[in-house]
């Protein structure tokens, strides 16, 4: 069901996408409080237009866009889920529209005792990790409590 693949990008450009998410300048919003969730939607689809949010779409997804084989996105989304004592269960959001657009990657940014569950297997956060999958799959992130945050890049692509 999933394609995990370790070391995605080449190390230079994952701490330079580090560097950039980890600036005081860089824009998190919030998007839930208990858990504490921040977000960056890269793209978003807008009354039905598919549109680039994010100054940052080059510099942080052109080398993951590239190795996917991209054709066309239609939704990128950064998200930072901050220390709990103990872990939370985010389900996903299934978005019923665009089916045609059935792949779904999950990159992780840092490596921490998070992970990705679904209804065969439980993938660790692992730094430079990606996970692919039918976006249709149902899946559930469990948050981290070792580390001050994770932080993950979502991409739903043809």
């Amino acid at each position: 069901m999933f394609n995990v693949i370790n070391n995605f990008i080449d190390n230079e450009h994952l701490f330079f996408i580090q560097k950039i998410i980890s600036s005081v300048n860089f824009p998190w919003f919030i998007v839930n409080q208990n858990p504490f969730i921040l977000s960056h939607k890269i793209i978003d689809k807008v009354d039905n237009k598919i549109s680039i949010n994010s100054d940052f779409f080059q510099p942080i997804t052109e080398d993951i866009i590239k190795k996917l084989k991209v054709e066309k996105i239609n939704f990128c989304q950064l998200s930072l889920f901050t220390n709990n004592k103990s872990q939370r269960e985010i389900p996903n959001r299934l978005d019923l529209e665009n089916f045609c657009l059935n792949n779904k990657a999950v990159f992780f940014i840092n490596s921490s005792n998070g992970y990705v569950e679904t209804l065969e297997s439980k993938l660790e956060a692992v730094e430079n990790r990606v996970l692919i999958f039918d976006r249709r799959t149902p899946f559930k992130i469990h948050t981290q409590t070792d580390t001050n945050y994770m932080v993950i890049l979502e991409i739903d692509y043809l």
